[in-house]
């Protein structure tokens, strides 16, 4: 033993170095995520005014560019921290006389390097997964190193943007910041095109079965109908392509174009099955943007899912996969039929087909997303078995009530947020 500590004691030492420093990054990680994904738009509602709790994320939300700042100024401090440990282990295995140079020096560099990597992404994973969470925990810790930073990055922007005017501009650009202006109160883009820009980034992620239209309220028709009541289908449904099935939805022919029925003669004689076109069958789990390309090259406007039996899934078309870009479109057959509206504080009206992704979003919750992708999936695997009207089902703190089914269908559920003070307003 040579001096107080001997070299259990050091290692020991050492690997809790390395932990706290992993920790950190992990937390610098995520943090930046967190209030990277919880856009200008979102904050009010995730972060209200009316609550005492949401004080210091929501000041530090609002003074995110400066945050970042400092976030970054102790993440390099954590990454040459890491450094010398790591050249300090190298110049005693080199001291020391250890064989093989090149790979004594490699092999420590590379262990570091994965482990940097696979603890950036456990944070930005976890801060995606639940922003508003992280950001609510990493706040406290945080605020001590805003406000010792705070009048350092005043000085780096004030400085930055007289040497480079659209310097402060670009790296909120960078980050989706887009702060506001202190004397108009707008962002440099709008809300608008802030959520176009979030959609953008979320779309190359998304999968079919997350845009399609569900099997249970595909609007089909049977080749064997005759011409006369599929024109009064059609016109009631009041869509211009029509899937055709020959005994079954399982068994999708083709898409029967409304343009083609109405050429038949005025008397009704014909046959649907000399009218139907070719369709495209593609897998529920195909990301919507290789979808899209495919779509341009057909020129074709709609595909037919289909599950891992090979039965119809539901269906998608190309108005489906850009309404994740730009928003619901609606034309003159559409109705409006809200998928969430708000009855009262913490208390909400949701459609059963709301997709998960979206109710987290505007509610500020998280929710077990792996196996489905629907608020009524989510409430049929959480009783297994399908609920009564009336029924009420609590997930953390969350109450849903089942308020309207259709037929097995969960069609309308009550949403009654916990009272804890983090409601969405």
């Amino acid at each position: 033993m040579t001096g107080v500590f001997g070299p259990m004691d050091r290692e020991v030492a050492q690997v809790l170095r390395y932990l706290i420093l992993f920790a950190v990054h992990f937390m610098i990680s995520g943090g930046i995520a967190s209030f990277v994904v919880i856009s200008r738009v979102h904050e009010d509602r995730l972060f209200p005014r009316e609550s005492w709790g949401c004080a210091i994320p929501r000041l530090l939300h609002r003074n995110r560019l400066h945050l970042f700042l400092a976030l970054l100024a102790l993440e390099a401090a954590v990454l040459v921290l890491i450094t010398i440990d790591l050249f300090g282990d190298l110049s005693s295995y080199i001291s020391g006389g250890g064989g093989g140079f090149l790979l004594g020096a490699l092999a420590p560099f590379a262990v570091i390097v994965v482990l940097v990597l696979l603890v950036s992404i456990a944070g930005l994973g976890a801060a995606t997964r639940s922003p508003r969470n992280f950001a609510y925990a990493v706040s406290y810790p945080f605020l001590p190193l805003y406000i010792l930073f705070r009048p350092v990055t005043d000085l780096f922007l004030e400085a930055a943007s007289k040497a480079f005017p659209d310097l402060p501009r670009a790296i909120a650009s960078s980050f989706f910041l887009f702060p506001e202006s202190e004397e108009s109160g707008e962002g440099f883009i709008e809300e608008n095109g802030s959520r176009l820009m979030h959609s953008i980034v979320e779309f190359g992620v998304k999968k079919v079965r997350e845009v399609m239209v569900p099997r249970i309220d595909v609007f089909a028709l049977d080749v064997h109908t005759p011409v006369e009541e599929a024109r009064e289908r059609v016109s009631e449904a009041g869509h211009s392509r029509v899937p055709v099935y020959d005994g079954s939805i399982d068994k999708i022919m083709g898409v029967l174009f409304v343009k083609d029925l109405l050429r038949i003669s005025s008397d009704g004689a014909g046959d649907l099955g000399q009218l139907v076109r070719e369709v495209q069958f593609v897998p529920e789990g195909k990301k919507i943007d290789d979808l899209l390309r495919e779509f341009q090259l057909s020129k074709k406007h709609m595909a037919v899912v289909v599950d891992e039996y090979g039965g119809t899934s539901g269906i998608v078309t190309l108005e489906d996969i850009l309404e994740e870009i730009v928003g619901e479109i609606r034309d003159e057959h559409d109705y409006e039929t809200p998928l969430i509206e708000r009855i009262s504080p913490g208390s909400y009206a949701v459609a059963g087909r709301m997709n998960l992704d979206d109710l987290e979003e505007a509610l500020g919750i998280s929710l077990p997303t792996d196996e489905v992708d629907t608020l009524g999936g989510f409430l049929y695997n959480l009783v297994d078995r399908v609920p009564d009207e009336g029924e009420e089902i609590e997930y953390q703190g969350i109450r849903f009530r089942i308020h309207r089914l259709d037929g097995q269908r969960i069609a309308e559920v009550r949403v009654e947020l916990p009272r804890d003070g983090r409601e969405a307003e």
